[in-house]
């Protein structure tokens, strides 16, 4: 996404997903914010493989939904496998997640 102006006209129907190590922007929250600043009305996808896989500890996953709580529409839930393909949520990832899944629960 290079010309943001020209998903503007999208409004809330545009979703934006933080993304995982094999693209060059977009994984943290700092990333999202250009994204977000310029699409004022774009909503989260907020996927919980692709934060784990930028960072393991899911420090900046926590940002990620701190901050942009407000604009959360989706919630992927998944684990990826080595190639970075997801697959069905492991049971290490979904006890990984609760708690971001917790705190997304009670997003407005």
């Amino acid at each position: 996404m290079s010309d943001l102006a020209v998903y503007r006209p999208l409004g809330r129907r545009l979703v934006i997903e933080n993304m995982d190590t094999r693209k060059t922007g977009g994984q943290t929250a700092k990333e999202l914010e250009r994204y977000f600043a310029q699409l004022p009305e774009a909503r989260l996808c907020f996927d919980l493989a692709h934060a784990k896989d930028v960072d393991g500890t899911l420090a900046d996953a926590t940002e990620i939904l701190r901050r942009f709580a407000s604009r959360l529409s989706h919630v992927h839930l998944s684990s990826l496998d080595d190639g970075k393909h997801h697959l069905a949520l492991t049971v290490e990832d979904e006890q990984l997640f609760a708690p971001l899944l917790a705190a997304a629960a009670t997003c407005h």
